[in-house]
Formats: C-alpha cells, sequence, structure tokens
C-alpha cells in the first residue's frame, strides 16, 4: 500500500520489522493460563511473577524474533479465520468479484510448475530487455519501472502534509535493503550475504558473477555508511522539508526524476528522505558502468521474492540468511500456507471486507465510547493540575485532548475501508498477478495524490490486532481485531476486559504528548505550542527515561516515544479506574497490574540488531521499568525500599 503518513504509533512492535504472519501451525494459545509464579516475589521480578509460567510452556517459532501471546496469537486466530473463507470460496460459482479475484491469485500461486515456468519466462524477458540496453537506456528503465509500482532504489508514496493535512505532498524514501545499517559493518554477514548474491547472478549466467556481487555490495555498503541511524532519521522526517523540482533535476540528473515528475501534478510538494542518501545513490549511479547496472537491475528487480521454485538453491540459501539475522523467514511453509499468507498480504481488505459479516458479536459502543470520555477526563484533570505547565501550555493541552478522535471497531463507510480495486486476475499468472497489483496500486496513489485527504480512511485493516495513532491527525484507531482478543473474548472476565482495553486506549492517547506528538496541534498540524523553559524541563525528565532505559540491547532512545506512551498511558488508566475518593479492594489494583504485565507476556530473543531499529522496549523492560517508575504499582503491592522493582522519587518521572 503506497501510503505513508509521517508519525504512525502502534501498539505493539515496530511493523516495519516485526509483522510477518505467524505460522498457521503454532495453537498453543488455547490453552493459555498465566498463572502467577508464587515462587517469585512481584517486587524482585514483576514480569517474571506474571509471566515465566507461561513463557516456560513454549517456544519461540523459528521465523520470529518475538511472539507476544496477546498479539500474535490473535494474528494466528483471524489468519485462520482468512484461511477458512479462502477454502470456503475455491469451489463456489457465485463468488462475488472481490471473491473472485482473491480465488483467481490463489489459484494462481498453488501450482509450483506453473510458478517455476512462470519464473524462467520472467527471466528470460527481463534479461533480454536489460542486455540491449546502453547504460542510458538502463537509467530511463529504472525511472519508468517506478511509475508501474516496480521500484529498485527507492519507494514513492504519499503523505499528509504536515502543514496542512488535508492535502498530500509526494514521499521519495530511500531505505537500507537490509534495513539495518549496523549489519553493513559486520564481516561475516558481508561475507554471506556476497555469497547470495554470487549464487543468484551465477543463476542468471552473469559472466563476472563475483566480481558483480563485490560490486553490488560496495554499493549497498557506500551508502550504509551515510546512511542516518534511526533516530537521525526520524529528526530528518520531522524536519519535512521540501525541495523544488529544478533542484531535483539538477541535482540528481542520474535517476531522471524528468521521466518521474511530469506524472506528478504540478501543485504537489514533494521530499525526499534521506537527501544524503539520494545525493550518493546519485554519484554511484553517475559512476557505474553498463555491466554494473546490469547486475544491480537484475538484483533488485528479481530477488525480492520472485525467484522461489526456478532456482530453489538460491532461495533457500536467501531465507537461511534473512531467519539467522532478521528472524522473517517464510522458508519452512509449504505451498498452501505460503499461497494463503501471499493472498491474505495482497487483499488483506479486500478479504476482511468479505469475511467481516461473520463476526457475528455484539460490539459494546456505549461503554467503550464511556470509557473514552472518562479517560479524556483523567488526562484532562492531570493536566490542569500539572505543576511544570504555564496556563497557556495548558490549555493548549486540554485543547488537544478534547480534539483527539477516534475510530472503533471498523470503519463507518465503505469508501473509508480503503479496499484494493478489483482486478481481472489471472489463474495460472501469480507473478503477473503480483505486478499487475503493484501497478494498479501505484496508478491509483498518482491519479488521485491531488484530491483532499480522506482522514476517515483507516490505514489497516479493521481486523488489524494492534491498536495506532495517527500524530498528524490527532487520531487513534481500536480495529476489531484488538476487541476480538480483548473484550469480545469469553475467555476474559468483563472487569479485566476493560482494564486491558482502558491500558491500550490511553497509550495511544498518550502518543499525542510524546517527542513527536508535543510538535503538533489539537488538529494534526506542526505547531510547537510548548515554551523554551517547558522543553528544557520535560527534555530534563526524559533524560532520566533513556537512562533508564538504555540497556546492553535496549536503545532508550529510538524507544523513548513508546516508552511515554507505556508510562502516562498506565498512570491515566489507573487513575480512572482507582479513583483517590474512592476506597477500592487493594486486589483489584493488583489484578489491573498483572493485567498490564500480561499484554506483555511473550517470547523473544534480545538480538544486537533490533537495537538499531526497535521502537518498543524489550517485553521484560516494558513491564518492570513501568512498575518502577510507578509509585501506585510500589503501593499496591507495598514494595520496599531498595527492592528491585522501585526507585527512589527523584528518579522517577513527572510527565503529563
Amino acid at each position: 500500500m503506497f501510503y505513508i503518513i509521517i508519525f504512525i504509533n502502534i501498539f505493539i512492535f515496530n511493523a516495519a520489522y516485526t509483522q510477518n504472519y505467524v505460522d498457521f501451525n503454532y495453537k498453543n494459545f488455547y490453552n493459555r493460563e498465566f498463572k502467577l509464579n508464587e515462587d517469585i516475589s512481584p517486587c524482585e521480578n514483576f514480569y517474571d511473577y506474571v509471566c515465566s509460567n507461561e513463557n516456560n510452556k513454549n517456544i519461540l517459532p523459528q521465523n520470529k524474533h518475538s511472539y507476544v501471546y496477546s498479539h500474535e496469537d490473535a494474528i494466528l486466530e483471524i489468519n485462520n479465520d482468512r484461511k477458512n473463507y479462502i477454502n470456503s470460496i475455491l469451489n463456489r460459482k457465485d463468488n462475488s468479484p472481490r471473491s473472485e479475484m482473491i480465488k483467481n491469485y490463489y489459484n494462481s500461486c498453488i501450482s509450483e510448475n506453473a510458478r517455476k515456468l512462470e519464473e524462467f519466462e520472467l527471466i528470460d524477458k527481463y534479461k533480454n530487455q536489460l542486455f540491449k540496453n546502453n547504460k542510458n537506456d538502463l537509467l530511463i528503465k529504472i525511472a519508468l519501472d517506478a511509475l508501474n509500482g516496480h521500484l529498485y532504489f527507492f519507494n514513492i508514496e504519499e503523505s499528509l502534509n504536515s502543514e496542512n493535512n488535508k492535502i498530500k505532498d509526494i514521499f521519495f524514501t530511500y531505505e537500507l535493503p537490509l534495513k539495518l545499517k549496523s549489519i553493513y559493518s559486520e564481516n561475516n554477514s558481508m561475507i554471506e550475504y556476497e555469497n547470495i548474491i554470487k549464487l543468484f547472478l551465477k543463476n542468471m549466467n552473469i559472466k563476472n558473477y563475483e566480481s558483480m556481487a563485490n560490486y553490488i555490495i560496495e554499493f549497498e555498503k557506500s551508502i550504509a555508511n551515510i546512511y542516518p541511524n534511526e533516530k537521525n532519521l526520524n529528526e530528518i522526517i520531522m524536519k519535512d522539508k521540501k525541495v523544488n523540482r529544478d533542484y531535483l533535476l539538477n541535482k540528481f540528473p542520474n535517476i531522471y526524476f524528468k521521466y518521474i515528475l511530469p506524472k506528478i501534478p504540478i501543485e504537489i510538494k514533494i521530499s525526499i528522505i534521506p537527501e544524503n542518501a539520494f545525493l550518493h545513490l546519485n554519484l554511484l549511479l553517475e559512476k557505474s558502468t553498463k555491466e554494473e547496472l546490469q547486475s544491480l537491475i537484475l538484483w533488485y528487480k528479481l530477488s525480492k521474492g520472485e525467484i522461489r521454485y526456478s532456482f530453489p538453491d538460491f532461495y533457500f540459501q536467501k531465507e537461511n540468511f534473512k531467519s539467522k539475522y532478521f528472524k522473517n523467514s517464510n522458508k519452512e511453509n509449504d505451498i498452501k500456507d505460503h499461497c494463503y499468507l501471499s493472498t491474505i498480504k495482497s487483499f488483506e481488505r479486500n478479504l476482511d471486507y468479505e469475511l467481516f459479516h461473520s463476526y457475528n458479536k455484539e460490539i459494546p459502543y456505549a461503554k467503550i465510547y464511556n470509557l473514552i470520555t472518562d479517560l479524556k477526563n483523567t488526562f484532562k484533570k492531570n493536566i490542569y493540575n500539572n505543576k511544570w505547565l504555564s496556563n497557556s501550555a495548558k490549555d493548549h493541552a486540554i485543547n488537544k485532548i478534547n480534539f483527539i478522535r477516534f475510530e472503533i471497531a471498523k470503519p463507518e463507510n465503505m469508501k473509508d475501508w480503503g479496499l484494493e480495486p478489483v482486478l481481472n486476475l489471472s489463474t495460472k499468472k501469480y507473478l503477473k498477478n503480483q505486478m499487475k497489483i503493484l501497478q494498479n496500486e501505484f496508478k491509483l496513489m498518482i491519479n488521485q495524490i491531488n484530491q483532499n485527504a480522506n482522514s476517515s480512511k483507516w490505514l489497516y485493516s479493521p481486523l488489524y490486532t494492534s491498536a495506532y495513532y495517527t500524530t498528524n491527525l490527532n487520531k487513534f484507531f481500536i480495529p476489531y481485531g484488538v476487541l476480538k482478543s480483548s473484550i469480545l473474548d469469553q475467555r476474559l472476565s468483563d472487569k479485566l476486559d476493560y482494564y486491558s482495553l482502558s491500558i491500550t486506549i490511553a497509550h495511544e492517547m498518550s502518543h499525542a504528548f510524546d517527542g513527536n506528538g508535543i510538535e503538533f496541534d489539537a488538529y494534526g498540524n506542526i505547531h510547537s505550542w510548548l515554551s523554551e523553559n517547558e522543553k528544557l524541563y520535560l527534555k530534563k525528565e526524559l533524560d532520566k527515561m533513556v537512562l533508564l532505559f538504555n540497556t546492553e540491547n535496549n536503545d532508550g532512545e529510538i524507544t523513548l516515544d513508546e516508552n511515554i506512551a507505556d508510562l502516562n498511558g498506565l498512570k491515566i488508566s489507573y487513575q480512572n479506574h482507582f479513583p483517590e475518593n474512592k476506597k477500592i479492594n487493594n486486589n483489584e489494583k493488583r489484578k489491573f497490574f498483572i493485567q498490564y504485565a500480561k499484554k506483555w507476556c511473550g517470547l523473544e530473543t534480545e538480538d544486537k540488531y533490533l537495537k538499531e531499529i526497535k521502537k518498543h522496549s524489550f517485553l521484560k523492560l516494558r513491564v518492570n521499568f513501568q512498575m518502577m517508575l510507578s509509585e501506585d504499582f510500589e503501593k499496591t503491592f507495598s514494595c520496599q525500599v531498595n527492592q528491585p522493582m522501585t526507585l527512589k522519587n527523584e528518579q522517577r518521572l513527572l510527565l503529563w
């Protein structure tokens, strides 16, 4: 989906890195018990007190670097529903056009022999096109292919304008092919990566495949060397620097923007992120030979997933590399599961639109709306009683809380689903279908770029299993997928359901006041409303949080916004359920904190590569460090000074 909003805060892990679909065969979630470990004191290690018994019964799936039960179990359940729906339409003669499209796509995927033949056809066709072109023609081809959704070196995406969220901008973005900057400086990983490229180019009958593989490695490493880290990249995005068209044409002649820009209406503003990567890319393209460029294009065109059955040795070596370093390989999926997942990924919204009517549980909208109102009022009370904000800043903050909008369960109107266009797809040409889908998505984006942004459009399907907040809409979404695993789950009590949901909602609302959120006003436009002194105070407090969450494998800077939302969300939710003027049994308060911890029970590997991009803290830190920061937790469990789950008051934060 070619759509980006400057900051989307999702109540789980970094989507770009972890949102692979769960193996259909991982079905332990029906037996979750979450028995407390009475051998561990909650004041010594609250995460292990709540989660260790459940964790000890499970094994982390090989294709995952983390498995958070509350999230991944829900994905698995919904994916099985999607799988069953796909099976139900395969032999039907009266499918809707939408279901027929889904059926045709799945059928095109399922034949290994047909896939193998099509892969060889695609390889031959593409090589014939490449090897008859000179270098200049190859550079032009890169630009022209981009207009059909075939992107080699950079992405073309739309974004809401940061100063007026009713209009859209175009972003040209470059991201590292391996996503992680640090992996390019590790000798062993680069040797393995180069061997994969060698095997690929050898299979493509490239004569100098070894030297060409080395060229591709050096090409990527040289860009990685100057590429900003995650924190600096976020700062670049926040600056939202626009460039004019003459600048693009004159500064990047080898990217051939002159073939791309005429397709973008003249009134649309343009950004390139990060600019230094584009400058370096332009220089590398200028220096490249025709042979080097041919190898580059072949690698970026055909190595991302098209080659599976034609050269299985390459496919498995590539997937083993992904499994080793990124924990997101699908090499062990059989052909059916592979095709189910490919169909879900390509048609998630259309599939869910057809499936949604089968979920007939009544949604308690009134209860949820009342809960949101109560949480907003609690939040506003905290702002009113705040000791470090000026009256002017308090007015802005309260106004922003008042204007936080939300959508619950599903879009109100069909146009807000963002459904993929219904296409006439082949039953035998899987790769052709994929190209057609990409091309149509891209054309739709370009054709609608100068239309007013639809602020009611959902960024994800209603069966998405994470809540999310959009900074430049000042709006959060609680999809049906979240409700299905919380307040609609009959295995949980009503009270525990609402503890869980209120924590989620309060977390999303708190993103309006995280490090990025405070730069936006009540209407979702960039407007800094804190004074310099208030910013200095806030930075001093947040530095304490960064220091606390800086561990060997956890970056306190990169995870800061999520840690802020966890801290403030937990506080607001607790205050809402247990107001000071109301006497409530202490056991109920304990259940609240236990329910918070249960949300983050799960298995994970503390992979050093994650530190570079992981926007959420590791599960144990996400629970234990938040308990340490909470005086309410300390009182509830009668923790004593110097026990691990306590902090001195001066180490705690006074935020919102």
